[in-house]
């Protein structure tokens, strides 16, 4: 509660013992020769109505004040009830009203009128002030930014009262700070706040969940008007996730996506490979390709994760090998493999498919094959579709990163894959700790995603940690493109 309510409730609480002070002396104190008794007798018979009045009036001010603190701004909003039902809580109100006021009219009833219109105008005023004069919570672009703003830009407000203008987010926006800098205070939240004021649809990878997708949650409550569908992925609260596949057909029009989508899991697992690609990777690569495909081809229900990590880690692969062999696409993706065991290199085939089965082991979890199995949630990857925007939140665990890297990783791939087309929803693709996953080709999203009207934010805590994950090759690209 904030002073100007606790101030309308202090004069609510005197306006309240004044009435009931005049009630009780009326009813209650016999008359009496003395000089105290007529002065009140003569307050109360001139100003009692004012007193009625007044605590009438009152009621509605209590819920009509809003809240000034975060919790206020960050609840729910409430949509006004039906017509009728207002004009209920008016009529029942003014009824109150004028029975507390008119009450000393009636002298002979005046014992039941003031306790009904008590109770009818603080039951009624209530509805009243919340309903029909409670303002409508800030917008939580008020908050940090000033009029004039440039359409879908962004602007936040510095301590010292000067502004930072993005005016074209579309352009890239990249974010450096060490551990504790306040990068999520400063940065992370306000982007969030504008962008889901102006129906950004998109992903936010957090990181540290649920801490900004519990703050994006609330935010994109203060928009009910908003046409993006909010949904949350994650591997930790199995209580608030969605359920989505990553690999459904519809991800998957060739199998150059597939492959995309098998190197995201590979260099996630094996960051090593990111920099120094091995002929375990490639090998890795082309298996899980031809897997992929495979599934997309002729298994289209079983073209999942889960059905990915079990044939890999629970077929012998002489039998896997045969059974995607049959497909002369995937063949020709597994032929390094069918030669090696052509030419019986048993013991370098062995080691290349132990590595990659305890590597996707990792992954063969029941969260991890409860999430991705899914293909009836009512959405997809096509974040940005016009017709169905989502706003999708990644939810990470610093704890445990190293087993949802490739599992976020491939999220993040695909849909960004899917946004980056021409005619979609504008969106954005906010990244905190981005490096703690890897994109392949990240470097094209900024670069060509601005005309597809995708604003990437990319956060991180030094350079060094992204050339740790990226390579100072890819690193170099990266911030090239990010203007």
């Amino acid at each position: 509660m904030n002073q100007n309510r606790n101030a309308v409730f202090l004069l609510i609480t005197l306006a309240a013992l004044l009435v009931g002070s005049e009630y009780y002396f009326l009813l209650h104190i016999a008359p009496r020769d003395v000089a105290w008794y007529t002065r009140l007798l003569t307050l109360f018979m001139k100003g009692g109505w004012l007193f009625r009045l007044l605590f009438a009036l009152m009621v509605p001010m209590l819920s009509a004040v809003p809240d000034e603190t975060k919790a206020y701004r960050e609840v729910r909003h409430q949509k006004r009830p039906a017509l009728w039902m207002q004009l209920v809580a008016v009529a029942g109100y003014l009824l109150g009203t004028g029975l507390l006021a008119m009450a000393h009219r009636f002298p002979y009833q005046f014992t039941y009128i003031v306790p009904v219109g008590g109770g009818v105008s603080l039951l009624f005023g209530v509805a009243v002030g919340y309903w029909l004069l409670r303002p409508a919570p800030k917008s939580p672009m008020s908050e940090d930014r000033k009029p004039g703003v440039a359409k879908k830009g962004f602007q936040l407000q510095l301590a010292s009262g000067a502004w930072v203008k993005v005016p074209n987010p579309f352009r890239g926006i990249f974010i450096a700070g060490g551990p504790g800098s306040g990068k999520s205070d400063s940065w992370a939240k306000p982007l969030i706040r504008q962008a889901l004021a102006q129906n950004y649809c998109g992903i936010l990878y957090d990181v540290k969940f649920p801490e900004l997708t519990e703050y994006a949650y609330h935010y994109r409550q203060l928009n009910p008007d908003a046409t993006t569908r909010f949904c949350i992925l994650n591997f930790k609260d199995m209580d608030r996730t969605h359920r989505l596949n990553p690999i459904a057909p519809a991800n998957i029009p060739s199998i150059t996506y597939a492959e995309e989508y098998a190197i995201a899991l590979i260099r996630n697992l094996q960051t090593e490979t990111i920099e120094r690609p091995d002929f375990w990777s490639r090998s890795s690569v082309a298996l899980i390709t031809g897997v992929i495909w495979y599934l997309r081809k002729h298994h289209e229900e079983q073209c999942t994760i889960p059905h990915v990590v079990t044939l890999i880690t629970k077929t012998p692969y002489d039998k896997l090998i045969n059974m995607i062999g049959n497909d002369p696409e995937c063949l020709s993706y597994v032929m390094s493999i069918v030669t090696a065991i052509s030419n019986k290199s048993g013991d370098q085939l062995s080691g290349v498919i132990g590595t990659l089965q305890v590597a996707m082991a990792k992954l063969a979890t029941p969260e991890v094959f409860w999430v991705m199995s899914a293909t009836d949630e009512g959405f997809s990857m096509d974040l940005n579709n016009p017709n169905q925007p989502i706003f999708l939140c990644l939810g990470g665990d610093r704890e445990i990163i190293e087993s949802l890297r490739p599992l976020l990783g491939l999220y993040s791939t695909v849909a960004t894959k899917r946004m980056n087309r021409a005619g979609k929803h504008h969106s954005v693709l906010l990244l905190d700790e981005a490096p703690t996953i890897y994109i392949p080709n990240f470097e094209q999203i900024p670069a060509t995603g601005r005309s597809s009207q995708i604003a990437t934010v990319f956060m991180c805590q030094d350079l060094s940690q992204v050339r740790k994950y990226y390579g100072d090759k890819e690193t170099q690209m990266i911030l090239g493109t990010l203007s």
